[in-house]
Order: structure tokens, then sequence, then C-alpha cells
């Protein structure tokens, strides 16, 4: 799994007890080496500074691209074109995203968009097959066939 754009790693973190290999990369240097301190005890996670519109991993190379709170705050076809490129055939994206449908009114000022759930799998369709939509009402709060919420997760298969 790459968790692109991690942070503070939370996303990360949720796989940390499984049988997956965790890259936790983000393009934030001083944020990568406070994740080590934090993290550096687990053996399945290791860490990188990396772009998600420029990665350094091969094409066809990576299972899962994990990427929360990110789409947002970027060109999402560059980014999604990215993601893809990097997954296997068959990968997953999971990809997490203020859902907004007041059009053209972030309710974040630093984000360049904030997407309706029309325009998010309208986008995400683009370049994947999305399987699995969940509005998070708030927090982890959601109900299964519900996708509507404060936030989308979405689960998705490389085309």
């Amino acid at each position: 799994i790459v968790d692109i754009a991690c942070g503070t790693a939370y996303g990360s973190k949720i796989f940390l007890n499984t049988e997956f290999n965790i890259i936790a990369a983000d393009l934030d240097e001083i944020q990568i080496e406070q994740n080590i301190i934090n993290l550096s005890n687990y053996a399945n996670i290791s860490f990188r500074v990396e772009d998600i519109l420029n990665m350094s991993f091969e094409s066809n190379s990576i299972d899962i691209v994990l990427t929360m709170e990110t789409i947002e705050h970027v060109d999402p076809h560059d980014m999604l074109k990215e993601c893809a490129r990097v997954l296997k055939q068959d990968g997953y994206i999971i990809l997490s995203t203020p859902q907004n449908s007041m059009k053209d009114k972030c309710i974040n000022p630093h984000h360049l968009y904030e997407y309706s759930l029309d325009e998010l799998t309208a986008l995400v369709n683009q370049y994947f097959v999305i399987e699995k939509v969940i509005g998070l009402k708030a927090g982890r709060i959601y109900f299964d066939n519900d996708p509507i919420g404060a936030n989308s997760v979405i689960f998705a298969k490389k085309i």
C-alpha cells in the first residue's frame, strides 16, 4: 500500500497491524521525519518523500494507493492519472475528500475545489471503476448504501 500525501500517516495507521507492507509518502520532508519518529517500531511501514503528481514508483507496481483528503488540493486529473499509472492491473485506489454540493464555494479556503458526490464519481470514473462509495456522516458514522455525507470515501479498481 502506498499512502500518498499521508500527512501524519493517519491512513497508514489503519493498516499497521495487517499483512500489508505500507509506504507512507508525503511531499513534506519534516512531516515524514516526524512520522519516522512516531512509527519506527512497526516492521511493515517505510517512509518516503514523494509528490502525488509525480511519484517515483515504477508503472504498474503498486497494489493499493491510499490518498486521504488530497484531491481537493491538487489538479484532479493529474493526480488520478498518476495514481492509475503506478497501480497494477486490478489495483485499487482508496480516496477520501470532503463532500460539498455548493458549487464553487469551498468550505475550506485551502482547497482548490470541493466536489459534490456526482462530480467526484464522474471524475473518478474516468480513470477507475468505482466499487463502493461511503458517505461519512460525522467522524466514522456511515450507513451502507447511503453515499451522502460530509466526506466521501471511494474504493475503485484500475480500469
